[in-house]
């Protein structure tokens, strides 16, 4: 937790080490808030796997002109309540789910709230669906369900509600606009508001992530215990499908492992690596950076601004990022220009 806020250009060796597994900070040099003007700071931090590694066997991170330390605002200190979920909501704002109630609220990139209109029972998540504001939810409690709301004002009466026989964790749509979720208790399922249940349209064991990326969904695997728990166990592999397929493939996993959420904002994207720790970033022009975060579990864009829900459902602003990305293309142009 306490490099959160380090912004690291991928290296072409990638990073981060080790990804996932326990992690011993070898050693460090004090570390106070940087001069931003001088930028007269530098830090040093070796990380190992576990005490077995000679310190020279870990990788070194050096904080100095290539690399930036992004103080987030902690909105949860700031009478927000803790969330579970977090997603792009329109152009200028980002959509918070509260943690075990049914309150949503909408985050501007300054971090100011606006209270939305609740959900009648608790859910894990919601994003925003079709036009007028509507917003798709579900819940995983003891009767996972999945919700729709038509409209921004829509009464609780006008709100869908469908039981289903699986625990939801996360959505994402396909070409054709029809949802696909993943679950805890594996498989892949679907619905569309006015339909009267769900369906499975694939086996895969449970999940967390989903995204439609270069023609076929990626599903990131979720281990689970059988005590229902979600431990931190990286998976080395994911999955692919396309629609109308008979089986998922696996493919295999780079150092970030599994990825949580995934978000494009003005053609920044955002990929959220709760056990490796980070969020990739990805600029319109390609440079990728590894912003650490403890263990985001969903991310979203408000605006230029960055939104970061954890583990332990504190929720994190990095106010203007995307622009600082774009002052940093902007000096490696100019310093390529004089080059």
């Amino acid at each position: 937790r306490a490099l959160t806020g380090t912004l690291a250009p991928v290296a072409s060796d990638g990073v981060p080490p080790a990804a996932g597994a326990p992690r011993e900070l070898v050693w460090h040099t004090p570390l106070g808030r940087p001069d931003v003007d001088t930028a007269a700071w530098h830090l040093d931090v070796a990380i190992r796997p576990d005490r077995r590694y000679p310190v020279d066997a870990a990788r070194v991170w050096a904080l100095g002109p290539d690399r930036s330390w992004i103080a987030p605002t902690v909105l949860t200190e700031a009478a927000v309540p803790r969330a579970t979920f977090v997603s792009t909501f329109d152009g200028q704002s980002a959509l918070l789910t509260g943690h075990a109630d049914g309150r949503s609220l909408r985050v501007d990139a300054a971090g100011h709230v606006t209270p939305l209109p609740s959900w009648p029972v608790p859910v894990l998540a919601d994003i925003p669906w079709g036009g007028d504001g509507g917003r798709l939810a579900w819940s995983i409690g003891d009767r996972p369900s999945l919700l729709f709301r038509p409209s921004a004002d829509a009464a609780d009466i006008d709100i869908v509600r469908v039981d289903v026989p699986f625990r939801p964790v996360r959505a994402a749509a396909g070409p054709d606009g029809r949802p696909v979720w993943t679950s805890l208790d594996g498989g892949l399922w679907t619905w569309l508001p006015g339909e009267r249940a769900a369906r499975r349209v694939v086996d895969v064991g449970p999940a967390v992530g989903i995204v439609w990326q270069d023609g076929a969904f990626r599903i990131d695997p979720l281990p689970v215990l059988p005590d229902g728990s979600t431990p931190r166990i990286v998976a080395d592999f994911a999955w692919r499908w396309m629609p109308g397929d008979p089986a998922v493939t696996r493919f295999p996993l780079g150092a970030e492992a599994q990825s949580y959420a995934t978000a494009v904002s003005r053609g920044f994207t955002l990929r959220a690596h709760a056990l490796a720790d980070t969020v990739r970033l990805t600029t319109p022009d390609g440079r990728a950076f590894n912003l650490m975060v403890y263990c985001p579990v969903a991310a979203g864009w408000a605006g230029p601004s960055l939104v970061v829900v954890t583990g332990p459902c504190d929720v994190l602003l990095f106010r203007d990022l995307q622009h600082q990305l774009d002052a940093g293309r902007s000096d490696a142009g100019r310093a390529r220009e004089q080059g």
